[in-house]
C-alpha cells in the first residue's frame, strides 16, 4: 500500500490533513518559549455550550455521546480501560499491518523494545555546494547485547522536522513526541554562538535520540515503514514508493468523547502543564545557585592557597581546604552536568509533550464539532422538508399553525412570491421537495462518513491519552530517582571531604 498523491504534490502532505497540520504546527519561534503563570490565563478553556447527541447507528460503531458527571475529576472517570500496547485499541486494522521489512520483527517489535537502542553518536556542520551550512547527526541502530551496530545513518534536522510533520498529518488525534527547536542550530551552523555550540549540540543530540526511540515504542508508530527506513543508510524514507500505509478501521462500539470529557481531559493536561514549568523554573534556579556556589569553591580554593604560603605551620591544613574547594567544584560541575541531561531536559520535553497533547485535544474537537454541524444541518433538511411535503399535500393555508410565528410569515412570503413567479407552484414546490430529498442523502452520507472519522478520532485519543499518561509517570519516576541520586552523591562527597579535613585538624591539634 502506498499514499497516492495529491495533485503531483508531496505525498508526505495530503490536502486531506492539511486542517489537522496547522493547528499542530506553532511558529517555529515559539517552540523554545515556556509558559509562565501569566500565559496560562490567556488560554481559553471554556467551549461554547453545544446540543447533546443521542446514540447514532452507524457502521457497526454505535456512538454514545451522554455524559454523566463523575463524582470527582478524576481523568481515569472519563476514559474507558484500555490495552495502551495494542495497535487495534487504536483503530488501526491488524490486516494491515504488514511485514513490511525485518526491522518489524527485531528492533521496531514492542516486545524487544529493551533489547535494541537508536543512538545519535555525532553532529558535524557540512558545506553544500552553495556555500549554505547545516548540521548532519549520525544515528546508529545498535542492539544491546555485545553492542553490535545494525545501521548507520546521517539525517539533516530537516529530515527529523518532516517525519514530524508528517506522523502528525498521517495521525492527528495521536500524540507525536516532540524535536527540539531549530532557531539555536541556525547560530550554530552559521558559525555565531560558540561559546554554547557545543552544550546546545549535545542537547539536541540527546532529544533526537529520545524522539526516535519514542517512535520506535509507541504501537503504532513502531508499525510505519516510513521509520523504519528513516534509520536506514540510503533508504528513500519519504519517496511515495516506500510509504506503506496503515489503515484505520474498528469494529468496537465506540462512546464518543464528547466536550464535558474533553474538557476535563485538557483540564488535567493544563495542570500537569502548569506544574511541570514551575519544577522547569525551580530547578532552573537550583541549577543557577550550584553554578555560584561552585565557582565559590573554586575561587575559595585559591584564597586557601595563597594563605597557606603566608602561614606555614597550618600549610597542611590550608592546603587539605584548597583541595577540597577545587574537588568540590568539579564534583558540582558534574552534578550540574547530569542535572542537564536528566533533569531540565526531561522537563523541557515534557512541556512540549503536552502542548502536542492539547493540540490533539483541539483536532479532535474540530472533528466533533464538525459532525455536530453536520447533524444539526441534516434535521434542519428534515424540518424543512416535511413542511414542504405537508404544504404539497394539503391546500396551502395561512392561518397560525402554533409553529414560531417567523417561520409562518417566511411560508407566506415565499407563496406569494412564487404566485408572481411560477406558472405552476405546485410543480416548482414538487421540484424543491425532490432537490431536498437528494441533499438529504448527501448529508446522510456524510453524517455517516464523519460519524466513522469521529469513532477512530475517538479511540485513538482515549487510548493515546491514557499510553502517555502511564509513560508520563514512569519518565517522571525515573527523573525523581536521578534527582535524588544526584543530590545524594553531593551531600555524600561534601561529607567525605570534610570529614577528611576534620580529622586531619584533630590530628594536628593531638601533635
Amino acid at each position: 500500500m502506498s499514499f497516492q498523491p495529491v495533485n503531483g504534490t508531496d505525498p508526505l502532505m495530503s490536502t486531506d490533513y492539511m486542517e489537522d497540520i496547522n493547528i499542530n504546527n506553532n511558529d517555529d519561534n515559539n517552540n523554545n518559549q515556556i509558559l509562565n503563570e501569566v500565559e496560562y490565563k490567556k488560554i481559553d478553556l471554556e467551549y461554547p455550550n453545544e446540543p447533546k447527541l443521542e446514540k447514532i447507528q452507524s457502521a457497526g460503531n454505535e456512538i454514545d455521546c451522554l455524559y454523566t458527571t463523575p463524582p470527582e475529576p478524576n481523568i481515569k472517570h472519563f476514559l474507558r480501560q484500555a490495552d495502551t500496547d495494542s495497535i487495534s485499541e487504536y483503530g488501526i486494522d491488524e490486516k494491515s499491518r504488514i511485514h513490511c521489512c525485518e526491522l518489524v520483527g527485531t528492533v521496531f517489535k514492542y516486545e524487544n523494545y529493551n533489547d535494541y537502542q537508536i543512538e545519535i553518536t555525532d553532529a558535524q556542520k557540512v558545506n553544500d555546494f552553495f556555500g549554505s551550512s547545516y548540521i548532519v547527526y549520525s544515528i546508529q541502530t545498535v542492539k544491546k547485547e555485545g553492542h553490535q551496530i545494525l545501521f548507520e545513518t546521517k539525517r539533516r534536522y530537516s529530515e527529523f522536522d518532516m517525519l514530524q510533520k508528517h506522523l502528525i498529518a498521517r495521525f492527528p488525534t495521536l500524540i507525536v513526541p516532540p524535536i527540539p527547536g531549530k532557531s539555536n542550530l541556525i547560530e550554530y551552523a552559521t558559525g555565531s554562538g560558540k561559546n554554547q555550540k557545543d552544550t546546545m549540540v549535545e542537547k539536541r543530540k540527546r532529544m533526537l535520540q529520545t524522539f526516535l526511540n519514542k517512535l520506535r515504542k509507541h504501537p503504532v508508530f513502531c508499525c510505519m515503514h516510513i521509520i523504519h527506513l528513516f534509520i536506514q543508510k540510503g533508504a528513500q524514507w519519504s519517496s511515495e514508493q516506500d510509504i506503506v500505509e496503515l489503515k484505520e478501521k474498528t469494529d468496537k462500539i465506540v462512546s464518543c468523547i464528547d466536550e464535558p470529557r474533553l474538557m476535563v481531559i485538557k483540564d488535567r493536561l493544563m495542570t500537569c502543564l502548569k506544574y511541570i514549568t514551575l519544577m522547569y523554573n525551580i530547578q532552573s534556579e537550583a541549577c543557577k545557585n550550584l553554578q555560584e556556589l561552585s565557582v565559590l569553591y573554586a575561587n575559595s580554593g585559591e584564597i586557601y592557597n595563597c594563605w597557606s604560603l603566608e602561614n606555614e605551620p597550618y600549610a597542611p591544613i590550608l592546603d587539605q581546604f584548597r583541595k577540597t574547594g577545587e574537588a568540590l567544584y568539579g564534583r558540582l560541575q558534574s552534578a550540574l552536568q547530569s542535572m542537564d541531561n536528566f533533569i531540565i531536559d526531561n522537563l523541557v520535553q515534557y512541556i512540549r509533550y503536552i502542548e502536542i497533547a492539547m493540540n490533539v485535544c483541539k483536532v479532535y474537537r474540530n472533528k466533533y464539532l464538525r459532525f455536530q454541524q453536520i447533524s444539526q444541518q441534516l434535521e434542519n433538511k428534515r424540518n424543512y422538508l416535511k413542511q414542504m411535503e405537508n404544504e404539497n399535500a394539503h391546500e396551502p393555508s395561512y392561518e397560525p399553525t402554533g409553529g414560531i410565528g417567523i417561520e409562518n410569515n417566511i411560508l407566506r412570503f415565499r407563496s406569494t412570491i412564487n404566485s408572481f413567479i411560477d406558472t405552476d407552484p405546485i410543480i416548482t414546490l414538487q421540484k424543491n421537495i425532490a432537490s431536498t430529498k437528494d441533499f438529504i442523502q448527501q448529508l446522510e452520507q456524510e453524517q455517516e462518513n464523519q460519524l466513522s472519522i469521529l469513532a477512530i478520532a475517538s479511540l485513538q485519543v482515549d487510548t493515546d491519552i491514557q499510553r502517555f499518561e502511564k509513560e508520563k509517570r514512569n519518565d517522571f519516576k525515573e527523573l525523581f530517582k536521578h534527582y535524588a541520586e544526584i543530590y545524594r552523591d553531593i551531600v555524600s562527597y561534601q561529607y567525605k571531604l570534610w570529614s577528611e579535613i576534620k580529622s586531619q585538624i584533630s590530628f594536628y591539634n593531638s601533635n
